[in-house]
């Protein structure tokens, strides 16, 4: 007697559950196509959006790497930077003892 109660419990909630879980599925499949046009143009904009962050990343990266690198070089260049003037010194004073060609106009 307690299955058949239980059974007949089953048999008028499947009456009830079925149709709310039907109602349910067909809501959010309703509401679904009614908000896919904002997803795709959220989709979109992310692109967008996505495509511009990694250009100006790019952008700044480059423009980072070459302020490194002139870091860099003025680092590796200050050491040199005595020898680099007694270079300089030794070319003047070279270039100031050496005589001086004129060029003539030619007629």
């Amino acid at each position: 007697m307690l299955g058949f109660i239980v059974a007949l419990f089953f048999l008028v909630g499947s009456f009830v559950v079925l149709p709310l879980i039907f109602l349910g599925v067909l809501l959010r499949l309703v509401v679904g196509l009614a908000l896919l046009p904002f997803k795709i143009l959220a989709a979109a904009v992310g692109l967008a959006f996505g495509v511009v962050g990694a250009i100006f990343g790019l952008i700044v990266a480059a423009f980072a790497i070459v302020i490194a690198l002139l870091v860099v070089g003025l680092v590796v260049a200050i050491p040199f930077l005595p020898i680099l003037l007694i270079g300089a010194a030794v070319y003047l004073l070279f270039r100031l003892t050496r005589p001086r060609v004129t060029l003539r106009p030619s007629v």
